[in-house]
């Protein structure tokens, strides 16, 4: 279990590494107007933000009130799952916008 950890975190981290390279040249790539694969790679950004922003303030309510108490475990887990889902909807938008920026 524990190698399965390292592995997956090990995966994640080079893959910010990579995004954080190439996002250093998007400078050079994208240097002309806002066009349509600018918008589309905003719309995804917003998606990432969004959903990040969802985790935090659902999932962080309902592990809060799970820590002091305030709620029951089926209670806070059904929060943490509904966080999640919706989470992940926004981040399939934010890889659909990626990928498709380039051909759009």
């Amino acid at each position: 279990m524990q190698l399965a950890l390292i592995v997956a975190m090990s995966l994640h981290v080079l893959a910010v590494v990579f995004w954080a390279g190439t996002g250093a040249l998007r400078g050079q790539v994208h240097a002309s107007a806002f066009g349509a694969a600018e918008k589309a790679l905003a719309l995804g950004a917003i998606c990432a933000v969004n959903a990040a922003g969802v985790q935090g303030a659902v999932g962080g309510q309902a592990v809060r009130a799970l820590c002091h108490g305030q709620s029951d475990q089926a209670v806070a887990s059904s929060r943490l799952a509904m966080a999640q889902r919706f989470a992940s909807g926004l981040l399939a938008v934010t890889i659909i916008c990626m990928a498709s920026a380039r051909y759009v």
